[in-house]
């Protein structure tokens, strides 16, 4: 490229040259033909004439040379001016290889090479760095109800939140669609988890705004420090990865920090043996459903059933192991859906058989006041064949309309909000019920109902526990009871544990109380090794 504009730029340089020399030529011509017109003339005009040959000689030498002097300078100007062109091209090729073009933040490429860098300082000196892996947590109910184009102005504002939260020193990246990296160099353990609180408070108080929609935001963050025992850039990736999908299955809005297995093989080998007992519960039947009761405190239906199922599992020593014992094994190897379908048909047998024996009135078209709730998790709303499975085991067995009520989390739901709206509909035009636990953790939680047409709201514990101690957790349950009632929902309050807490209740007009000071979950008789047939195990 500078060889071919050095060749033009020569050739003009030239061209203006061979101008100028012939204004010289045609001076010099003008200069003898005057001295031959003066000999002809016999010398008498030989001054005046010699005088206007000299001075096309002059003129011509003197133009000639501002010519050429023009030209170099112009030609000068114009490679100089290309060579900045070519120079800024370049740059901006070399900016957008590196840089995220939405967020303005170095892309996933760069962070690795950054990465690399840090991973080998730590190796060779004593400095200790950390990563941060940072998960917008409600990007896709943005996205869902206001579009992709607001989903990623709150990437582009988030961006900028996180970065003001984080030191001038340290290093921010766009990793995926709502995926956050952060690099803390020279930085001990202690102090990222400052700085990652920090960052976590900051999106939790940011506000995003679209039209005449405010949404509440959070991110879940996972931490990982770089010592002289990280391997390489794959291998400390995967561990930020991992302890930032752990962060947001405890519940989101939240800063986990990696803590390596004492011993990895056992560990994989507990999760393995985990999996082989969840085999061995469907095919021996060792699966237990628990009720625990729900008490109505109005006067309406305190008459009829109310409960919440529970699943649990017998293991190889007679011992019963509650779901968190084994269901985060059966969501990793794919094994939670064929869980809830076991569950949900072993449910609905045991109701039909109570309706078939009169311990609960089928009124077959009314809607029956009494329910039992069954969980539902992000992996059966993302199943597409769960629609024709519910159909038909409720083709199978008639039960009263409302007696079956699905449970499905705030949070499930908000990060599934399409899907979820959708199975609910479907579900509800099946006759069944529908609830929405845990609800109250992000108080933006009411702009998303109008997507949700829920029947009840389950006012999450953590607000119940300590309401008759704490005058913000009473404020909090009155107001999400308050506003459900004016949009026709009513409410269930979790995790009641003392009399005072249930007067408290009662005195806000709750209409629904569970938790241990109520009753205690009981084993549901008649349900064991039921509801197996035509159930998948893997």
């Amino acid at each position: 490229m500078p060889e071919q504009i050095t060749l033009r730029r020569s050739k003009r340089a030239l061209a203006a040259g061979f101008g100028a020399l012939l204004l010289l030529i045609i001076a010099v011509t003008l200069l003898g033909m005057s001295a031959i017109y003066a000999v002809d003339q016999r010398m008498e005009a030989l001054l005046p004439i010699a005088t206007v040959g000299v001075l096309a000689l002059v003129f011509g030498a003197i133009v000639a040379t501002l010519v050429i002097r023009q030209s170099v300078r112009d030609e000068d100007a114009l490679y100089r001016g290309k060579e900045l062109a070519v120079e800024e091209i370049a740059q901006q090729l070399t900016w957008e290889s590196t840089h995220d073009a939405l967020t303005g933040r170095i892309n996933r490429r760069e962070f690795e090479r950054r990465l690399g860098g840090l991973i080998e300082s730590a190796r060779t000196g004593t400095r200790l760095h950390a990563i941060m892996y940072m998960d917008i947590d409600n990007l896709r109910a943005v996205n869902d109800t206001c579009g992709h184009i607001a989903g990623d102005e709150l990437l582009r504002q988030a961006a900028i939140v996180v970065q003001d939260s984080m030191r001038g020193s340290d290093t921010l990246a766009r990793l995926g669609a709502d995926e956050f990296g952060g690099l803390l160099e020279s930085c001990p353990l202690d102090q990222a988890v400052r700085i990652a609180n920090g960052v976590r408070e900051a999106v939790r108080d940011f506000r995003f705004i679209w039209k005449d929609k405010v949404f509440g935001v959070s991110i879940s963050i996972g931490l990982v420090t770089i010592d002289d025992a990280s391997v390489n850039v794959a291998g400390v990736l995967a561990m930020a990865d991992a302890t930032c999908r752990e962060a947001k299955s405890r519940g989101r809005d939240r800063v986990q920090v990696y803590t390596p297995p004492e011993n990895p093989a056992d560990e994989l080998g507990g999760e393995m043996q985990m999996v082989s007992q969840i085999n061995h519960a469907f095919d021996l039947g060792n699966f237990r459903l628990y009720r625990q009761k729900i008490i109505a405190l109005g006067a309406d239906d305190a008459d009829q059933p109310h409960y919440e199922i529970l699943v649990r599992m017998v293991d190889h020593a007679g011992n019963l192991i509650p779901p968190s014992g084994f269901m985060p094994a059966a969501e990793r190897y794919n094994l939670l859906s064929s869980i809830e379908r076991w569950v949900i048909s072993s449910l609905v047998e045991f109701a039909h058989q109570q309706c078939e024996d009169g311990a609960i009135t089928n009124g077959k078209s009314a809607l029956t006041s009494a329910f039992y709730a069954v969980n539902l998790s992000g992996v059966s709303i993302n199943d597409a064949s769960f629609i024709d499975f519910l159909r038909e085991l409720l083709t199978r067995y008639k039960l009263p309309r409302g007696l079956l009520c699905f449970e499905v989390t705030e949070t499930t739901a908000i990060s599934n909000l399409t899907k979820a709206a959708e199975l609910i509909r479907e579900v509800k035009a099946m006759g069944c019920r529908f609830a929405l636990d845990d609800f109250g953790i992000g108080m933006s939680s009411f702009a998303y109902l109008k997507y949700l047409p829920v029947d009840y709201i389950k006012i999450d514990g953590v607000f119940i526990r300590d309401m008759a101690r704490d005058p913000m957790d009473h404020a909090i349950v009155e107001a999400i009871n308050r506003i459900a009632h004016i949009l026709k929902l009513k409410t269930v309050a979790e995790y009641v544990e003392d009399e005072t807490t249930l007067d408290l209740l009662r005195a806000l007009k709750v209409d629904y109380a569970q938790g241990y000071f109520i009753a205690e979950p009981e084993e549901l008789s008649g349900t064991a090794g039921a509801g197996l047939a035509g159930v998948k195990t893997a």
